[in-house]
């Protein structure tokens, strides 16, 4: 939460060339009311024998994936602008994605998940940030 607002005053002084300050704060506030409410709901949900479903594990393991997919994608937009920043972005990503497979398996084995689901899910982690890297490289020396 301390990072959200440390970059919200960035994303504003960056997108107010192209945004309003209203539009910027207002998506900024939609998407993060939404995925707390997907969240909440998700504790709601119960299977047939009353027991909770892994909906909560599956949501948050995914929405760290997403964000390992997204961190794949900005250390090729570093290797884009030199090499020496994409090393530096990619070694930085690299240390921050620890905490994220922590995070992961944490949420799911939290969630009455099982250790497999919890490999499976850094497995997708890993994967997915080395192919978009692998992309984003092929794709600036095009």
């Amino acid at each position: 939460m301390l990072c959200f607002f440390d970059l919200l005053p960035e994303a504003i002084e960056l997108g107010s060339k192209e945004y309003s300050f209203s539009a910027i704060t207002s998506t900024v506030v939609l998407g993060f009311v939404s995925y707390m409410i997907l969240d909440r709901l998700s504790i709601l949900h119960k299977n047939a024998d009353g027991v909770h479903s892994m909906n909560r594990a599956n949501l948050g393991a995914g929405s760290l994936s997403t964000h390992s997919f997204l961190d794949g994608i900005g250390i090729g937009l570093a290797f884009q602008i030199s090499t020496s920043i994409g090393v530096i972005v990619a070694v930085a990503v690299m240390v921050h994605d620890i905490s994220d497979g922590l995070n992961t398996v944490s949420i799911v084995l939290k969630n009455e998940g099982k250790s497999r689901k919890a490999k499976i899910w850094t497995t997708l982690m890993t994967v997915l940030g080395i192919m978009v890297l692998y992309m984003s490289i092929k794709i600036a020396n095009m």
